[in-house]
């Protein structure tokens, strides 16, 4: 029998018109993730390469150079070395203790607890145990000494035979800009 206008298509013709579209719109969908796909790609080459520009600690300008500041100290002797390549001023706190043969701390509350007192170049902070350095300290150079004052020389023997021992530790902080030591460590230069 012939088919007709009205008759109605095959099986086989049916499934291949539905087929046809399908991958179309897959062919569609392809093309449209792919600059989505790199539009990602740039996007994050973008935001790497910016946070590599953020991060990095040296920049040049027509021929002038910028080197991130470096803020450092430690104890010598009685004195406190800026070892940072910036002016700082410095603070040194002051923890002692007496110690039994054994090394554990002994209670005893009757043993002398030193009185942080300033001195020359050094000033009394709030807290009963840091000194601030008066004036910055420059890049290699050493502050006035720690007032000894301040503490009971390590091996002081008590009268219960404890042994004092001291601990001081230091700190810097940039001298610039000017309330930067105010706001860290509630010492106002100057005033």
């Amino acid at each position: 029998m012939a088919k007709g206008k009205h008759e109605a298509p095959s099986r086989q013709s049916r499934s291949r018109s539905v087929q046809r579209p399908a991958k179309a719109r897959a062919g569609r969908r392809m093309r449209n993730t792919l600059p989505l796909l790199a539009a990602l790609v740039l996007v994050l080459g973008v935001a790497a390469g910016g946070t590599m520009a953020y991060l990095t600690d040296s920049v040049s300008v027509e021929g002038s150079s910028y080197e991130a500041g470096l803020v450092s100290c430690q104890l010598q002797d009685n004195r406190v070395l800026n070892t940072g390549n910036v002016d700082a001023y410095v603070k040194v706190v002051i923890a002692q203790s007496y110690l039994d043969a054994e090394g554990h701390v002994c209670p005893d509350s009757s043993h002398p607890v030193p009185q942080v007192l300033p001195g020359e170049g050094w000033v009394a902070l709030g807290d009963g145990f840091s000194l601030c350095s008066t004036s910055p300290v420059a890049p290699g150079q050493l502050s006035a000494p720690i007032p000894t004052g301040s503490y009971f020389p390590a091996r002081t023997v008590a009268e219960d035979g404890c042994v004092a021992a001291l601990n001081i530790s230091t700190f810097a902080i940039q001298a610039q800009p000017v309330d930067a030591v105010a706001d860290a460590w509630g010492y106002v230069p100057g005033a």
